[in-house]
């Protein structure tokens, strides 16, 4: 520290000296205008107003001196008040009256504080300036035109250009173009909200064109509620972007992928369905007819047939719905019913489950429950999973279906199903409404299942507005309950019945198959030849076509061939029937337009109709037409 002294009484030279020894670099002057003329950078000027020959000037002088850092002591070495009030009225830093050590000394003590202080702020803001000037972040400022006022070297290594082209730029200069008015706008209104901090993600181009990525965190500055412009930080998150769209495509591949696997299961459906239709329905022509003739060797086999075959096709049923949920195909079918009559089918058709473990069945109904507004096929599916599953975890024990109002969502309805059988532990919970996993995965494991029913469950309670909830204790039991809107107000893709056209020139099959499918709820329409068929295709158009291959007038090829050139019609699947075997050349001019071909031959028994109905759910996977 420098201090100059412009003195020439000895007893402040010794004072000082002794005060400020081995802390300050001292100087003394016998006249003023040789220490101002030699003075470089003081910290302390101590001078005696009886060498200021003008005291103004000179006072004014010493304010002015840049060198000057810090306090002007006027030290008088004889009390004179008109020459004090006069350096007070001319701002001197500060006055002394008269020699008087120990006031002196203080006052001096008082100096060095306060520029030991000043010069500590001075270190701290130094070095935080470089640490913003050395941050890896650009920081910063601009006027309220925008402009920058202020910035650190990582916006010259961020943007790529120079100081000086930045000192001529604003910010939004750097916005990429076809996001320059989308971010304009953004602080235009955070400047319009006075909301004094956002954070906002956008590109920025550099000077050589390269796209960054930057997020950008600004805080608004104002004096007395006038805007004075902004302050910013902005980090480079260009690799973190690129990251998240090479996440993204990745996620987009997968779930294409998985799109392509659902989608190639929901168009396989007939591929899987038909040929099991027709091992159950010839089984069970064999089986009759071993009862009619008393072949009872055989009856056993049959029934395991039709057991396993029945037990595939349920599997195949769920998989394939599971498929078309997860492509958008499947929907929801109203219907009004009573939820006394519902849940009372339900336990009906568990009872034997429930005896083969030989538990107990109870079944409350609220009284103040009357009829529900619903997909009762979905609804019906759902409830007997939760309780073929209770029936199947459970062995000499109880088991409670309740359907009461729920008292969380008003006017929804809850079924509950509980169990006192062998429980589910709580890290296996999460697990259960997973396609394909089970509770138990082992290979040894005692129950089997595919571990299809719970998530298919859930799914289809997703569908109809609602949610399954489960709670269990390991070995207590557990209880499943399902929440459903008793009306739901949300579902409005409710379908119509599936329109089914039938062309086939023999009246009795035709009266046969429009009976059978209008039973399982489809809307029939019969024509009795292929000219008649194409008369018929007239909007609203049929779902599905059951077309007999051999008539007059125009057959089933020539038929086929008028749905392949008439384009509101060639996507309208064709399910062909006939009692004639085919030939390679019959299948060639039929191939690509017809999804399968059933043998005529057996029109009355009931694995035909079985098969007819199998293929018109194949055909209209959202039906509810079915074995």
């Amino acid at each position: 520290m420098q201090i100059l002294l412009v003195t020439q009484d000895q007893r402040l030279i010794l004072l000082v000296q002794d005060l400020f020894v081995d802390q300050a670099h001292i100087e003394v002057f016998d006249r003023l205008e040789v220490a101002m003329s030699q003075a470089t950078t003081a910290a302390l000027m101590v001078v005696d107003i009886g060498l200021m020959p003008h005291l103004y000037a000179s006072i004014a002088a010493l304010k002015s001196n840049a060198p000057i850092e810090h306090q002007l002591l006027v030290y008088l070495d004889t009390i004179d008040l008109d020459q004090a009030q006069a350096a007070l009225d001319a701002e001197a830093d500060g006055c002394l009256l008269g020699f008087e050590p120990h006031q002196i000394q203080s006052t001096l003590l008082a100096a060095q504080r306060q520029i030991q202080n000043k010069d500590d702020i001075s270190k701290q803001l130094d070095h935080y300036r470089q640490l913003v000037e050395d941050a890896s972040a650009v920081v910063y400022r601009t006027n309220p035109m925008g402009y920058f006022s202020y910035f650190n070297e990582a916006a010259v290594q961020m943007t790529g250009y120079s100081r000086e082209e930045i000192s001529r730029m604003k910010f939004v200069d750097l916005i990429k173009p076809t996001w320059k008015r989308k971010v304009e706008t953004y602080y235009v209104i955070q400047l319009q909200a006075q909301q004094r901090e956002t954070v906002f993600e956008f590109p920025i181009l550099t000077k050589q064109g390269e796209e960054k990525w930057v997020q950008q965190t600004v805080t608004l500055l104002f004096e007395q509620d006038q805007y004075q412009g902004a302050q910013a930080i902005v980090f480079d998150i260009t690799l973190r972007k690129q990251a998240e769209q090479t996440l993204n495509e990745a996620k987009q591949a997968a779930e294409a992928a998985s799109l392509a696997k659902s989608q190639f299961l929901a168009n396989m459906s007939h591929e899987l369905r038909t040929p099991l239709n027709a091992i159950i329905g010839y089984s069970e022509m064999l089986y009759e007819e071993a009862e009619d003739q008393g072949h009872d060797v055989y009856i056993e086999d049959l029934r395991r047939i039709q057991r396993s075959g029945k037990n595939l096709l349920n599997l195949i049923n769920d998989v394939l719905d599971l498929s078309r949920i997860e492509t958008g195909q499947a929907t929801i079918s109203l219907d009004t019913f009573e939820l006394e009559t519902l849940a009372t089918d339900v336990v009906s058709s568990v009872l034997h489950l429930a005896e083969r473990n030989q538990n107990q069945l109870q079944l409350e109904v609220d009284a103040s429950l009357d009829q529900m507004h619903a997909d009762l096929g979905k609804l019906k599916r759902t409830l007997l999973n939760l309780m073929s599953n209770a029936c199947k975890f459970t062995e000499q024990g109880e088991i409670f279906f309740t359907v009461y109002p729920c008292t969380v969502h008003p006017n929804w309805v809850c079924f509950e199903v509980k169990d006192t059988g062998i429980g589910i532990e709580d890290e296996k919970i999460e697990l259960l409404f997973k396609e394909f996993v089970q509770a138990d995965g082992s290979s040894t494991r005692k129950y089997d299942g595919t571990g299809l029913g719970l998530a298919l469950s859930q799914k289809y309670a997703e569908m109809m507005g609602g949610y399954i909830s489960v709670s269990s204790v390991p070995q207590q039991g557990s209880t499943f309950i399902l929440h459903l809107p008793l009306t739901p107000s949300t579902l409005d893709n409710e379908k119509q019945p599936p329109r089914v056209l039938v062309v086939d020139d023999d009246p009795s099959v035709r009266d046969l198959l429009q009976r059978t499918l209008s039973k399982a709820g489809c809307q029939v329409m019969g024509a009795e030849n292929g000219r008649l068929g194409l008369d018929a295709l007239k909007p609203p158009l049929p779902h599905a076509i059951l077309l007999d291959l051999r008539m007059p007038e125009v057959d089933g090829f020539a038929f086929v061939d008028a749905l392949g050139k008439n384009d509101a019609w060639r996507d309208i699947p064709v399910l062909a029937i006939t009692a004639e075997a085919l030939t390679q050349e019959d299948r060639l001019r039929l191939g690509g337009h017809v999804i399968d071909i059933l043998p005529k031959g057996a029109n009355h028994s009931k694995g035909f109709l079985a098969e007819v109905k199998q293929a018109i759910q194949t055909l209209i996977p959202d039906s509810e037409v079915g074995v």
